[in-house]
């Protein structure tokens, strides 16, 4: 069983919705094979993050950030995750989030607050279009940046533009929809360099929705 698999099934039978800290105790219960699994343990050998508890309660915001089944609200403290859609993402999906949760930060992950970041990639379409990379982290830029840059990839990705924000996957939601058009690949968030001169705008407009939210909530 896949981890975003045991938190479907935890909260669908749990309609009312579940904490992040719920989630991971009934993890632990329920489905002992998905706590401290291998990459938990290197994450907390390497200093990623302090304990088990923590690296799973990490794994468990960023299946929800990544999820489109997937909601949570953050009215009330602490935040509570609901399950809106049954099989809203296909069995056959991957399941990365062990790889990417080691350049996540727990604490921004609780407080809502991402990095939207847009990386050139130094590779080229036949029509001579820079390949680029739209995504989110809760952690350093860099360090996501360092994670990409494996045996597969040709040449180290470069920072374009990065923005700090609440409702960070929203933003890289709204902008993967609204780019879909220039996306080179279906299933990768990877698109050629003419939506760049959209960026600004959206972010514009992201930045001034949030503005008001934050108003509103005061």
């Amino acid at each position: 069983m896949r981890f975003r698999d045991g938190v479907r099934n935890l909260l669908s039978a749990h309609p009312d919705g579940l904490t992040p800290q719920e989630i991971r105790d009934l993890i632990k219960e329920n489905y002992p094979i998905l706590y401290g699994t291998e990459s938990h343990r290197k994450n907390v050998e390497k200093g990623h993050f302090k304990d088990l508890d923590h690296a799973v309660l990490a794994q468990i915001y960023v299946v929800q950030k990544n999820a489109s089944d997937m909601y949570s609200d953050r009215s009330q403290k602490p935040m509570k995750v609901f399950l809106i859609g049954a099989n809203a993402i296909d069995s056959a999906e991957t399941d990365g989030t062990e790889d990417t949760i080691s350049t996540e930060v727990l604490e921004n992950l609780e407080r809502g607050i991402g990095t939207l970041y847009i990386l050139g990639t130094n590779l080229y379409t036949e029509n001579r279009k820079e390949i680029v990379k739209i995504g989110i982290t809760t952690g350093s830029v860099e360090n996501r940046i360092n994670q990409l840059y494996n045996t597969s990839v040709p040449y180290r990705f470069r920072v374009i533009q990065e923005i700090e924000t609440t409702n960070y996957s929203e933003l890289e939601q709204a902008m993967h929809k609204i780019f879909d058009p220039y996306r080179i690949n279906r299933s990768r968030e990877f698109f050629t360099e003419e939506c760049l001169e959209f960026v600004s705008p959206l972010i514009d407009i992201h930045m001034k929705i949030a503005s008001v939210k934050e108003v509103e909530s005061l």
